[in-house]
Parts: structure tokens; sequence; C-alpha cells
């Protein structure tokens, strides 16, 4: 006689639960799948079938057997929770958002929960609504890194997007925030450069662009954005000199005065790196100071290489 048919349904739930422990998740998918199957089962054994199902990568089964889990009445927050895990994973955002509020309507302080919704809602584009719910998760459990960096990264997100709205004091404040709190990248530099100048803050955004040139040295687009700071800022020695560098690195023998073609030759070197946006960005530049039929092509072919 099998041992584990012999034992009680509760015995066997609780040797499936233990498997989910180890992570011998086909073993506990085996026990479970039998045990379902018997007299009155114990609801959970659905709750625990799906989490196995969801283990082994079997997403539509996890999420058949979850729904099943909920049908009983018995589920409570879990169910649902663990349903909109398994949406999550197939990418079927709307149903995973409807899965985890209805595990927040019945437990409005998981934070599980509520983590997943700020993830989800992320996923899909609406990063204003994310960032609320990550900012109330992170109130909720200010310890734990990977929310806190993922609060982050979403700040950021919604930083550029005030930016690109036009709401320059908003992104400089979000963007400026990441930074207090201990933001070195490359990108953050490079937008707070370009917001300090915007505003007129342009000793801040030296400082932003020399930050920049110290974590990538090679680009050129960095240190002519720097230069031209420095030209507005009355430094006009200094501008010179890193434009004259530019100018040598490049091989080329435009005069420094001549900003359209130095704009025109970082459209093209970025170009040429698959740099798409900042070669659109110089392009761009360069339609504003005269006709430019080529400038025209490559920001066509930047969008293109963009879709």
């Amino acid at each position: 006689m099998n041992p584990m048919k012999s034992s009680s349904p509760g015995q066997r739930l609780e040797q499936a639960i233990q498997y989910g422990r180890n992570r011998k998740y086909a073993q506990a998918a085996a026990l479970l799948e039998g045990l379902i199957t018997e007299a009155d089962p114990p609801p959970s054994a659905l709750l625990y079938l799906g989490r196995s199902y969801h283990a082994l990568g079997e997403y539509p089964r996890a999420i058949s057997t979850l729904r099943s889990y909920i049908r009983t009445g018995d589920s409570g927050e879990e169910g649902y929770f663990f349903l909109g895990r398994s949406y999550l994973a197939l990418n079927l955002y709307s149903r995973a958002l409807w899965a985890f509020q209805k595990s927040l309507e019945i437990n409005e302080n998981s934070q599980a929960a509520l983590t997943y919704l700020a993830y989800t809602l992320l996923k899909r584009g609406d990063i204003s609504s994310a960032l609320t719910c990550f900012e109330k998760a992170v109130e909720g459990d200010p310890e734990d890194q990977q929310l806190y960096a993922g609060y982050m990264n979403t700040l950021f997100l919604q930083g550029i997007r005030e930016f690109q709205q036009g709401n320059l004091e908003l992104a400089r404040d979000r963007l400026s925030f990441i930074e207090d709190k201990g933001g070195d990248s490359l990108l953050l530099h490079l937008y707070l450069g370009i917001l300090e100048r915007e505003v007129g803050s342009l000793s801040k955004a030296l400082d932003h662009y020399g930050k920049a040139i110290k974590l990538r040295p090679e680009d050129p687009s960095i240190r002519f954005q720097h230069a031209e700071v420095m030209l507005l800022s009355n430094r006009p020695d200094e501008a010179y000199r890193e434009l004259t560098y530019l100018v040598e690195q490049s091989g080329t023998s435009i005069p420094v005065e001549d900003l359209p073609s130095l704009h025109r030759l970082l459209a093209s070197i970025l170009f040429e790196k698959a740099q798409y946006r900042r070669a659109i960005f110089f392009a761009v530049k360069v339609l504003k100071e005269t006709a430019d039929p080529d400038m025209h092509l490559l920001i066509g072919e930047g969008y293109r290489h963009l879709e």
C-alpha cells in the first residue's frame, strides 16, 4: 500500500506544501492532482496546485486551477493574488490588474499585491499610477531594496515623461530627488544637464555634464553639450579647448566656430554608432540653423530604426 495514499488529505496537503518549499514543484503537483480528485478535498489544494503549475511555467493550467479555487468561495486575497501573477506571466496586463485589485479589495494592506500592481501598471505604461503604488509600497516596506529600486526607476521614467511634456521644473525636481538619494547614472546626469540649462542654472548644468563626461569620456556629444554651456556661461576659452579637442578627434578640419557643421558631424557620428535618438537630436539642431536634405534623411532613418 502507498503510505501517502493511506495518509489523511490534510497530511498529503502538508506534504505537497513541503515539496513546494523545497522547490520540488512537479512532485507537489502530482500529489495535489491526486488529492483534488477525491471526495471533499481541502479547498486550498487548488491554491497550491495552481501555484505549483505557475512555478513549473504552466501558466494556462495555473490560471484555470486558481479560477476554480476562487469559485470555491474560500479563496480570500491569495487566490486573486496568485491568479494575477499567472496573468502577468502571460503579459495579460488588464486581467492581472483586475486580479491584483481584487486581492487588495479583500486586504488593502497586502504588500505583495500592491507591489505587483505597481509593476503591472508600469508594464502597461501607466507610469503615474505605477509611481503612486510604488510610493505606497515603499512606505510599507522601506527596507526592501528591490522594491526601492523599482520605485526609483519609475520615478526616473516619470521625470522623463514630465520633461517630454514640457514640465521642466517638475521634471528637474523628480530627477534631482533621485540624485539626492544616490543616483549617479549617465542618463540621469544628461537629463539634469539639459533641464538645468533650460531653466537657466548653467553652473549646475556644467556640473552634470562634467559628471556625464567622467562616466563616458569617449562620447563626443556630451563634450559638445558641455562646451555649449561653457559658451553660454561666458567661458569661451574652455569651450574652444573642448571644441578643438572634438574636431581633432573627428579627423576633420571644421572651424570650431561653425556650430551647424559640428552639429551635423555629431548627428552622423551618433547615427553610425546606432545612437539614433541622440543623432536625431543633433540633426534637428542642424535643421533649425539651415536647410539640409541629408539631415532630413538621417532623421527619417533614425525613426525607422526606433520603430
